[in-house]
């Protein structure tokens, strides 16, 4: 499917805050979080996480590139910034051998601690999305995000906080498992000696 032609433009909330135009979702947990290990084999905190992937000429890329640059400038101080700081944006080709879906995009990762609670998903009609099944990677969303500096183990630079998630538009799962049902055939006639009527066979 195409991307949905909505009048949805970004838009800067804050500095350091933006509200996405549409694009698509991947390697989502937004309704349960997941748990990852350190590079020492410790478990990390529990986190909702999302990736968005965006055309390279999306009009939401020059408002991520300025709220990076104020939230640099607020962590690292103005003028302070230390050169070779990590950057969110990430070109989509790098992942492109693995995951085809990647090529030709910018992609940034957004997360946010279990401890802080959940994002808010919600749909089309701006109702709670509560069941797992409805919202997936592959969808086409919006995005509320923030940014933010950090310095942790001599790693620098900027990453983007998840706020809130609205789904605008299905299309097909990244990853997705077949349907059962395109897999297999019914195997209940007589030729089937393992055809058995269900109820009757329990008491054998």
């Amino acid at each position: 499917m195409a991307k949905p032609q909505l009048n949805l433009k970004p838009a800067a909330l804050s500095p350091t805050s933006v509200l996405t135009g549409v694009c698509r979702l991947a390697f989502q947990a937004l309704i349960e979080p997941k748990t990852g290990v350190n590079d020492d084999g410790t478990p990390q905190a529990p986190k909702y996480t999302a990736v968005l992937l965006f055309d390279k000429d999306d009009e939401t890329l020059p408002l991520l590139k300025k709220a990076m640059k104020a939230a640099a400038d607020a962590f690292f101080g103005e003028g302070k910034v230390p050169a070779g700081i990590r950057n969110p944006l990430r070109d989509g080709n790098e992942k492109a051998q693995d995951y085809a879906f990647y090529a030709d995009k910018i992609f940034i990762s957004a997360s946010r601690n279990a401890s802080q609670g959940a994002p808010g998903v919600v749909n089309q009609a701006n109702q709670r999305i509560t069941n797992a099944d409805d919202i997936y990677s592959g969808c086409w969303v919006r995005a509320d995000i923030n940014c933010y500096g950090y310095n942790k183990k001599g790693n620098k630079g900027v990453t983007f906080g998840l706020n809130n998630i609205q789904k605008v538009g299905d299309d097909e799962r990244f990853g997705g498992k077949r349907p059962a049902e395109s897999v297999f055939a019914p195997v209940v006639d007589s030729s089937n000696p393992f055809a058995k009527d269900e109820a009757a066979s329990m008491f054998e």
